[in-house]
């Protein structure tokens, strides 16, 4: 018993590491973390009707360091989708993660 619950102690201690230096890699365009360089505007639209919430998305950094693809996820609503399209592709090349997805989300709020 003593054996079982040292290995759970183990494999509990070795996720949440593994787990804790993943949310702490930045995601690097152009040397800086990416969040920090969006030009997220609030859209008119959605101030206007309080429409707020959680953009979730992902996109595909190819071999070049170029943005290919870009998804919406889950949105509250088609005017924040947009906003948030618009921002990253902005940023299209010179992320340091080449041939990778990242999901992320960018939260609205009013």
């Amino acid at each position: 018993m003593k054996t079982i619950i040292n290995i759970f102690f183990l494999v509990f201690i070795c996720s949440r590491l593994l787990h804790s230096q993943n949310d702490t890699i930045p995601i690097l365009y152009q040397g800086r973390n990416y969040q920090e360089q969006l030009q997220l505007v609030y859209p008119t639209f959605a101030a206007e009707y309080a429409i707020q919430g959680e953009v979730n998305y992902k996109f595909h950094i190819n071999d070049n360091g170029c943005i290919d693809s870009l998804a919406i996820i889950s949105s509250p609503h088609k005017v924040l989708s947009e906003e948030v399209k618009r921002s990253i592709n902005l940023l299209k090349c010179g992320w340091s993660k080449n041939d990778t997805w990242i999901t992320d989300k960018i939260l609205f709020q009013l």
